[in-house]
C-alpha cells in the first residue's frame, strides 16, 4: 500500500472517529446531569476503542502478508492523529467562537481563587492577558491528551490488529 494511500484513509478513518468525541461535546450542551454524562463518556471511550479496533483491521485485511505490531501501531497512531487535529480544531472554534463565556467562567473562577487566597500569595494574574492566552492553553493542553490517547489506544488495539506470517498462510488439509 502505497503512502498516499494509506494517509488517505487514516484521515477517513480520523473523521470518522472524531465525530464520536463532537457529538459527545454537543451533548454536553443539553446541560445533562453529571451521573449521565459520565455514563455517554463511558461509552464514547467504549466506542472510539472498538471503531479504532475495526480500522485497523480493516487496514490488516489490506495487507496479503503478515503485519507486524509496529505496522497497525503506526497506522493507528495516523488515524488517531488525523481525529485529533478535527477534534482540536473543533474545540477551539467552539470555545473562541460558539461558547467564548466557557473561557471567561475559567478565568473568574482562577481569579476568585487568587483573590481567596489573599494579596500576598505571589502572582497576580492579568485578565486581559489571561483571556487572550487561555484558548491557546486549553487547546495545547487538549491537544496533547488527544495525543496521549493516540498512543495508548493504537499500543493496545495492534495486539489484536497484527498478522503474524504463519496466521495469514492458508492453512493445508494434512488429513488425506
Amino acid at each position: 500500500m502505497d503512502k498516499k494511500t494509506k494517509w488517505s484513509l487514516a484521515a477517513k478513518y480520523g473523521l470518522i472517529l472524531s465525530s464520536a468525541t463532537i457529538v459527545v461535546s454537543l451533548l454536553g450542551l443539553l446541560n445533562l446531569p453529571g451521573w449521565l454524562g459520565t455514563i455517554i463518556t463511558i461509552i464514547k471511550f467504549v466506542a472510539i476503542f472498538q471503531m479504532l479496533r475495526y480500522f485497523m483491521g480493516q487496514y490488516t485485511q489490506m495487507h496479503e502478508g503478515a503485519v507486524s505490531y509496529g505496522t497497525s501501531f503506526k497506522f493507528g497512531f495516523l488515524v488517531c492523529f488525523c481525529s485529533t487535529i478535527i477534534c482540536t480544531a473543533y474545540t477551539y472554534i467552539d470555545y473562541t467562537v460558539f461558547r467564548p463565556e466557557i473561557i471567561e467562567t475559567m478565568i473568574e473562577a482562577m481569579l476568585t481563587a487568587q483573590n481567596s487566597m489573599g494579596a500576598s500569595s505571589g502572582v497576580v494574574f492579568d485578565y486581559q492577558m489571561l483571556s487572550s492566552m487561555m484558548p491557546k492553553v486549553l487547546i495545547f493542553s487538549l491537544f496533547l491528551d488527544y495525543i496521549i490517547f493516540g498512543l495508548i489506544f493504537p499500543a493496545i488495539v495492534a495486539n489484536y490488529t497484527k498478522k503474524d506470517l504463519f496466521e495469514s498462510e492458508e492453512p493445508t488439509n494434512t488429513e488425506e
